[in-house]
């Protein structure tokens, strides 16, 4: 267990934070090179980030109690 800012949170909680934030900077990137340099959205980079999203996402908000 971890105190930030005055409340405890596990460690685990804190990685799947930091990893579900830095998927969403990099889906956002993926978009941005995509209309600024007319890039190809599909590649691994967007695969990369689209799969850190739904993992992330999964276990941080539908854990099982």
């Amino acid at each position: 267990m971890k105190k930030i800012f005055g409340k405890e949170y596990e460690v685990n909680s804190l990685l799947y934070g930091i990893t579900f934030a830095c998927s969403i900077i990099i889906i956002f990137l993926n978009i941005l090179f995509f209309i600024l340099l007319k890039d190809s959205i599909f590649n691994l980079s967007m695969l990369t980030g689209i799969l850190l999203f739904i993992s992330s996402g999964q276990n941080l908000f539908l854990k099982k109690k």
